[in-house]
């Protein structure tokens, strides 16, 4: 007896604490949705009856990834065909999702939605890109789709899908987001995918930049290189006076000419301006034929030299004056955006390289004028409020104190002899996040990252993916990104390889390395062997523990393909090194003969995945 009352009295107890589970597991089944079960779709994909190109792009693209994740096949159906009451997952500009609050002509042309309600799922945005963008938020926050690179994706598998009530919205932070050079096979895709600015109509692309080209325009506005000297014959005083003659680079061609031209001159301030009228004319045309908006810009560029500017009386009049050559640039700049104000609706952007980088005393860029401004003076490895990058940062104050519309060019990559710096390690990663939460607070509306070498820029899987992320949204946690990255790119080589970037940046740091985008040999003398030694080793403990997985194994030597290069660059003074620390040569723990033996093959492999042979072909020549 006393043993059914103990029982009973606990079954008591139990009750109320069951029925509270019951009633919390119940809430969240009902706060859940479902999609697919055992690889059946449960809802279909429902597009707006008038829709637009990008649009359809969004719908493919979700259902495409919904097969891949489910093995089901969800049906893209019209919305004025869709009749029943079934669960469905509205995309673009629907009248369900009109009905259900979403104000569409309030959204921006990137700015996007998803939300549910009980029975259906949302995804909508601004026209042209912000239902695609939409949908791959969707596919990466919600559903744990990856795009690595362009051409590794990861897509987890689940026959029965489904996910918590949704109620997220968002656009990217800066206008311009562009990365020069993804490259290769699936670039475009990749591209689109991370939210990149774009020109390919079914991803809503835009002309970025109208006109004849997008940097170093000085010249080719004119016209070709023989209508340029054709020009100088014509009218030399449009060109500028340096050491009291009037001259035309006659070596260099085009954009990289070392001369620019007398910018005060009126005469060519009118043919600047009705050159880039007609090429205003053409652009819109252009737009019109492939379905994409007009220019985002026109770049009122310098050429690629570091001065090469008038020093006649008016123009040096205008310099004094600001006490900097900026501004004699960006009066030049203005009278061309005033004078087409109501032509277009393009920022006319001037560029600031070099001497222009200073900004002038008194002058105020109009409303329609921007500024990419060039970083040719920061300490690349630390963000730009260090010390060391003072006179950056001052740029940046000051330009933003004269235009609201600035565009960094920010160099992800060293320039210099083939053995100076370039394709060497580089501990940038860290700078990301906190260079372009400090351009957001400072008037910032773009970024470019000029990353070229495709094949060998150091960690450039990580960094370039790095980069998109973050110039879509700088306040993402960085670590957590690096981490997602490592983790789903490199497998069970991911801890390594965060161990090889730390020990990467302790040695800038403990090097008090000073790397600016054209640094000499000597900037990388902390790749020494306390550096290069243990980085070897710990690349080798991540081989071991990837086994035996090919695409894992290439991936992870792609990552150590700067490494080994500055190995072969630097053997021999690492071994002089060796030998000066009182070492036998014999006991020189890397093999140089393995590691070209491996950096010849990583080469072969990468050069593979990236340029298929019959589609990249030139690529591959090169």
């Amino acid at each position: 007896m006393r043993n059914k009352l103990i029982l009973t009295i606990c079954l008591t107890a139990l009750l109320p604490v069951a029925g509270v589970w019951t009633a919390q597991a119940l809430a969240e089944e009902q706060a859940r949705m479902t999609i697919s079960d055992n690889g059946n779709a449960l809802m279909k994909v429902v597009i707006a009856a008038e829709h637009t190109l990008p649009e359809k792009t969004a719908a493919e693209e979700l259902t495409v990834y919904l097969k891949k994740i489910t093995g089901a096949d969800f049906q893209i159906q019209k919305e004025s065909e869709f009749k029943d009451d079934s669960p469905a997952l509205y995309v673009g500009q629907t009248a369900y999702a009109r009905r259900n609050g979403v104000g569409f002509t309030r959204l921006g042309d990137e700015e996007w939605i998803v939300k549910s309600d009980k029975n259906n799922i949302i995804i909508t945005g601004g026209h042209p890109r912000g239902t695609l963008y939409g949908v791959y938020h969707f596919l990466e926050d919600n559903l744990g789709v990856r795009w690595w690179t362009p051409q590794t994706e990861s897509v987890p598998r689940n026959s029965s899908l489904t996910i918590e009530r949704l109620d997220r919205s968002g656009k990217p932070r800066f206008a311009y987001r562009d990365i020069y050079l993804v490259g290769g096979q699936g670039a475009a895709e990749f591209s689109a995918r991370s939210r990149l600015s774009q020109n390919i109509p079914k991803y809503g692309g835009q002309i970025l930049f109208g006109g004849p080209g997008n940097c170093h325009t000085m010249y080719s506005f004119l016209g070709k290189s023989d209508e340029v000297r054709k020009l100088y014959q014509n009218h030399p005083d449009w060109f500028p006076l340096m050491d009291g003659v009037r001259k035309l680079d006659s070596i260099h061609q085009d954009g990289g000419a070392q001369t620019q031209l007398c910018l005060s001159n009126p005469e060519l301030r009118k043919f600047f301006v009705e050159r880039i009228r007609g090429f205003i004319k053409e652009d819109k045309e252009k737009a019109a034929r492939q379905g994409i908006q007009p220019p985002m810009f026109y770049a009122i560029d310098q050429n690629d030299c570091y001065d090469g500017f008038c020093k006649c009386d008016k123009c040096m009049e205008i310099v004094k004056r600001e006490e900097a050559i900026s501004g004699l640039a960006l009066e030049f700049t203005n009278y061309i955006a005033e004078s087409l104000k109501n032509e277009t609706n393009a920022t006319f952007l001037m560029m600031a390289e070099h001497v222009l980088e200073q900004p002038p005393r008194l002058m105020k860029a109009l409303p329609n004028v921007g500024l990419r401004l060039c970083d040719t003076t920061s300490n690349t490895i630390y963000p730009w409020t260090h010390s060391d990058n003072t006179r950056h940062r001052a740029n940046i104050d000051g330009w933003s104190k004269i235009t609201n519309r600035i565009v960094i060019w920010d160099y992800s990559i060293h320039y210099g002899g083939e053995f100076a710096g370039i394709n060497l390690p580089f501990p940038n990663e860290r700078t990301f996040a906190p260079d372009l939460q400090y351009l957001a607070g400072h008037n910032g509306c773009g970024i470019f990252f000029e990353h070229e070498e495709m094949l060998r820029g150091d960690m450039r899987d990580l960094k370039i993916w790095l980069e998109a992320k973050l110039a879509e949204n700088p306040y993402l946690d960085y670590r957590a990104l690096v981490k997602d990255f490592t983790d789903g790119f490199y497998g069970a080589a991911g801890d390594k390889i965060r161990e090889y970037i730390a020990l990467k940046e302790k040695a800038a740091d403990k090097g008090k390395a000073k790397l600016t985008y054209f640094p000499g040999a000597n900037a990388f003398s902390y790749l020494d062997c306390e550096f290069v030694i243990p980085a070897m080793m710990m690349f080798d403990e991540a081989e071991k523990t990837i086994g035996a997985e090919p695409e894992l194994l290439k991936r992870v030597r792609h990552a150590r393909l700067s490494l080994d290069r500055a190995f072969l660059v630097k053997t021999g003074t690492l071994k002089s090194e060796w030998k000066k620390q009182g070492r036998d040569e014999k006991d020189f723990p890397i093999d140089s003969n393995q590691v070209l033996v491996r950096y010849k093959q990583t080469w072969r492999d990468a050069c593979e995945q990236k340029f298929p042979a019959g589609k990249f072909d030139k690529a591959r020549a090169e």
